[in-house]
């Protein structure tokens, strides 16, 4: 008999709504079979429970095991889905509300820090920091996670700080906070050991952070043994969209590190896993730009790169902060195809909306194509500004790459 499938984070949103709907605190709903502690787990998307955890959490709530797990219908795409360019899936995100839901979560947040109750303040508080992230408010995401990780800390909750650390680590990275990123990472997986989240989907993403922070650093001694170890691990979790994402990250630290040909090979591993409507159209485009950026590095695979950039701009108009994104991507891909001046367009677009090494990469672009064209000083000036930001961030080998370029011009 197969189990029921449950996919995170949508069983705990539902999960929280069907408990509240009833009146009932997370202590009744965990009654004898668990702890309150695992049902705010639950809720968070942090925890899958077991077939009999679900019994007991449909009957409580008067529901059908089904009824409990069983995705929402997506409603009506006001414009067709994307389709994926090698299996004509349809990725489609939902119309219904977003700014609305984004407003029930932060009211929600603002009660349960009324109320209290820790438990209910970290679940409430991750889905804000998620809704945040989504809506490219990673400012906002790293507020919420600065007052949740004391939260988590006085409840003794190991989980929750792993969750927590991990999270915050990711936006740190994201914002060019790379030293505390890495700190946060790190912090995260000696509590690991101690804790029921080692193997699960939630230590993998831990390694892909810490992959990406440590890749984005220039550390990238030991990368090829970090990148088989998260691998490994998420084929143990036996999630095609872990592993896609497993392949995903490791994809763009080969990249990072100067290895095109197994950046490429994992790119390909991920795409053929994510090409799925169980992919977000949010997701499937930020992979899509990657991807493409990975590619490009590659002369011959200009064309390739060039057909997944023109499908990911399909996307981004209903993405915040995508368009940003893709406009650093083509600009690059505009001067790696002999094209300065349109990088130089596009590079002016998105540097000053870019956000931590992305800005870099965007300078850096940016100086290339400024020196294509003749325009020395311009140039000179943008790796200038992209080595010192390179530096604040703590990426002192990609800063001492770009001062060592600007010495050879």
């Amino acid at each position: 008999m197969l189990e029921p499938q449950v996919r995170q984070p949508g069983f705990g949103a539902r999960l929280r709504r069907l408990r509240r709907e009833r009146g009932m605190s997370q202590r009744e709903l965990a009654g004898d079979s668990m702890t309150s502690s695992y049902v705010s787990l639950l809720e968070g998307g942090v925890r899958v429970p077991r077939p009999d955890m679900l019994d007991h959490l449909a009957r409580t709530l008067g529901v059908s095991v089904h009824d409990l797990i069983a995705e929402p219908a997506e409603p009506e795409p006001a414009s067709p889905g994307t389709a994926s360019p090698s299996t004509g899936t349809a990725h489609h995100t939902s119309t219904a509300g977003p700014e609305i839901y984004h407003r029930t979560v932060a009211e929600s947040y603002a009660a349960a820090c009324r109320d209290g109750d820790p438990q209910q303040i970290l679940s409430c508080g991750r889905a804000l920091q998620r809704e945040l992230v989504q809506a490219d408010e990673r400012h906002e995401a790293l507020s919420v996670l600065t007052h949740l990780e004391p939260v988590a800390a006085k409840i003794e909750s190991v989980e929750w700080q792993i969750v927590i650390g991990t999270e915050y680590a990711m936006v740190a990275r994201d914002l060019g906070r790379l030293e505390t990123a890495l700190v946060h990472a790190a912090t995260a997986e000696r509590l690991l050991s101690r804790s029921t989240l080692e193997g699960t989907a939630e230590h993998v993403k831990l390694c892909a952070v810490q992959l990406s922070v440590r890749a984005e650093m220039g550390l990238c001694e030991d990368v090829e043994a970090k990148v088989d170890e998260m691998i490994a691990l998420a084929a143990k979790v036996a999630d095609p969209q872990i592993t896609g994402r497993a392949y995903w990250a490791a994809c763009l630290a080969y990249s990072r590190c100067g290895m095109p040909d197994k950046a490429a090979s994992h790119v390909l591993q991920a795409h053929s896993m994510l090409a799925t409507p169980e992919t977000s159209l949010g997701d499937w485009a930020r992979f899509l730009r990657a991807a493409a950026t990975t590619l490009m590095e590659d002369p011959a695979r200009l064309d390739e790169a060039g057909s997944l950039l023109d499908e990911a701009q399909r996307i981004a108009a209903v993405l915040p902060g995508e368009d940003a994104k893709l406009d650093g991507a083509r600009a690059q891909f505009a001067q790696l195809s002999g094209d300065p001046r349109l990088a130089v367009e596009l590079g002016l677009k998105a540097r000053d909306r870019l956000q931590g090494v992305a800005s870099v990469r965007a300078h850096v672009t940016l100086g290339r194509a400024y020196f294509a064209l003749g325009e020395m000083e311009a140039g000179a000036a943008s790796l200038r500004t992209a080595a010192e930001l390179a530096g604040s961030m703590g990426s002192h080998i990609l800063a001492s790459k770009i001062w060592q370029e600007l010495a050879e011009r």
